[in-house]
């Protein structure tokens, strides 16, 4: 149901006041009244019936002046009318003066928040009539009307009653006329066209076809570019959608230019905006049918507080960027394949730049010196490929469980000292007893979707290793979920490194890989390896801070010295350093 409201600043009654006969543009309205505000409820009633609709309420700012002297004369005013009783008052504080302006505001909103409260189902319109009050009472109306309608109230009929004339004029388009301003704010900090959608939308819809093809043309592809940051697009895509964009705001600067004469005066009052629009864009918009870079797109996201698409882009692109554009060329075809394996990523360069460590730069296995037996030193040794002879000889005595699995494995392998006998393995697995630990890791390595029983796939990891029948157990240790693993073997926990920890090694690790000529780069290379350990050190902390900022101080805080961060990275790898 829709519930009427009319709000307006009550005016002074004069007893001098002469009845006329109003009227409206349409001269389909006639009423003789002495008042202007009498006027405007007169004809919000006429118009509202003529949808069988009424006034619900009345809501109206009345000065100490006006009360004691004009109030119950206006009342008499509307004495026959339906609606003489619906007044309800609010102060009008210091005689309407701007000292008592806020506090009047706050008032009358909380009144009208309360009576919205009390109809949650219903949607309530407001009327307003701008006649009464002092030469700023339009601003206080204003301001009052923004914030009735960020609370879901919808605006109906702003009207102004013309004494002069006895002319009622119709002041909405004025009304949204600020907007179609609040529209152009709210992109230009936001990146949203939603209000200046909704505004040519709202015209449109009445008829009045206020919007040309051009301009829907262009609001769409801003639209479609803000709905590329909000779900952080890949590059490509993000690309096409500002290629689409630079070509929409190419062709509306056209017809601005050359048929101005045959827009409608809301569309010519929206083109005096399109050098802020091309201003916030010009940075990203393809240039010489280049597309934007990716160190471009991700800075203009971050100086505009589009942060979460400015992490994601940071995480997901850069690495790719760098790779592709050979500014880091990786020399062993090997490496691309292996970090291919990783599916945790949304791309092998993400894998390569935040994982990958090359098999001669691991951690000398030969010189560790090993103190107590944890997860990761197992992963070690076995990732270097040693037989279960020597890592016994590294590790004998530290866990008498594991110990115990690497005899296992020995005495085990020797069956097989014959080619022919390797054929067999799948089946020797599959007759050890329930509880033999070989089996056991064994079987908890094999994936559940693996399709086949497990003779199949033993038979598949045999294969894989080159019948290294020794490779095939240990190796399976690394495929079995790590707390099984821990839990079985009674492994004591890992030292867990720091994210700064973190983020030096891997600066380490690309270090090496340069001075090996396992890659080349064509940045400086003290910029890679810093863009390395920011990398590295950045994308987690970020991801976390972003998601569990402790209060709104610390997130806009934390929020911008992100922002400067994203910014200062991308610098470092920028072509144009």
């Amino acid at each position: 149901m829709v519930k009427n409201i009319v709000l307006f600043i009550m005016s002074l009654y004069r007893d001098d006041s002469v009845e006329k006969e109003y009227t409206d543009d349409s001269n389909l309205f006639k009423a003789n009244c002495k008042h202007t505000n009498e006027t405007a409820l007169k004809y919000i009633a006429w118009k509202l019936n003529q949808e069988q609709q009424q006034i619900d309420e009345i809501y109206a700012f009345i000065s100490e002046q006006v009360r004691e002297t004009s109030l119950d004369k206006f009342k008499e005013l509307i004495q026959d009318e339906y609606y003489k009783d619906k007044i309800i008052d609010v102060p009008l504080y210091n005689n309407g003066e701007m000292k008592g302006s806020f506090k009047s505001i706050s008032e009358m909103f909380d009144k009208l928040q309360d009576y919205k409260d009390k109809n949650p189902d219903d949607t309530v319109v407001i009327h307003v009539d701008m006649t009464g009050g002092l030469r700023h009472a339009s601003m206080l109306m204003l301001a009052l009307i923004r914030m009735l309608k960020y609370i879901g109230m919808e605006l109906g009929l702003v009207l102004y009653v013309n004494f002069n004339t006895a002319k009622i004029e119709n002041a909405s388009d004025i009304m949204d006329m600020f907007t179609l301003l609040g529209g152009a704010e709210e992109f230009n900090s936001f990146g949203s066209v939603n209000q200046i959608q909704n505004y040519f939308d709202k015209l449109n819809s009445k008829k009045l076809r206020t919007s040309s093809s051009a301009l829907e043309l262009l609001l769409e592809e801003m639209r479609d570019f803000s709905e590329a940051i909000k779900v952080c697009t890949n590059y490509k895509d993000m690309t096409n959608v500002l290629s689409l964009l630079g070509e929409a705001l190419s062709i509306y600067k056209r017809i601005i230019k050359l048929k101005a004469n045959r827009l409608s005066e809301q569309e010519l009052f929206f083109a005096k905006l399109i050098l802020v629009i091309e201003k916030t864009y010009a940075d990203i918009l393809p240039k010489d049918n280049k597309p934007s870079s990716v160190p471009a797109i991700i800075k203009w996201c971050a100086k505009r507080d589009f942060l979460q698409a400015a992490i994601t882009f940071y995480t997901e692109w850069i690495p790719v960027y760098l790779i592709e554009n050979k500014l880091v060329i990786i020399k062993d075809a090997s490496i691309e394949e292996e970090c291919r394996k990783n599916k945790a990523w949304s791309n092998w360069q993400v894998n390569f730049f935040k994982n990958y460590r090359k098999e001669e730069i691991q951690t000398n296995t030969e010189n560790i010196e090993i103190n107590e037996l944890t997860y990761n030193t197992i992963r070690i040794l076995i990732d270097r490929g040693l037989s279960a002879t020597k890592i016994l000889g590294k590790i004998k005595g530290k866990n008498k469980i594991f110990d115990k699995f690497l005899e296992e494995i020995v005495k085990f392998i020797k069956q097989f000292d014959k080619a022919s006998e390797k054929l067999r393995f799948n089946k020797k697995v599959d007759s050890l007893a329930k509880d033999n630990v070989i089996k056991y890791i064994l079987k908890e390595s094999m994936p559940k979707n693996h399709l086949g029983d497990f003779k199949s796939y033993l038979a598949k990891r045999v294969s894989r290793e080159d019948g290294n029948l020794e490779a095939v157990i240990l190796n399976a240790v690394k495929n079995v979920d790590k707390d099984k693993i821990i839990a079985y073997f009674g492994l004591k926990e890992d030292k867990k490194l720091t994210t700064g920890e973190k983020s030096k090694e891997r600066k380490e690790v690309f270090k090496e890989m340069l001075e090996k000529n396992i890659i080349e780069t064509r940045l400086p290379k003290e910029r890679l390896l810093q863009f390395v350990e920011e990398y590295s050190n950045y994308v987690n902390d970020w991801r976390n801070q972003v998601s569990h900022a402790n209060s709104l101080a610390a997130s806009r805080e934390s929020n911008f010295d992100i922002a400067q961060a994203i910014i200062n990275s991308v610098n470092l790898i920028d072509e144009k350093f």
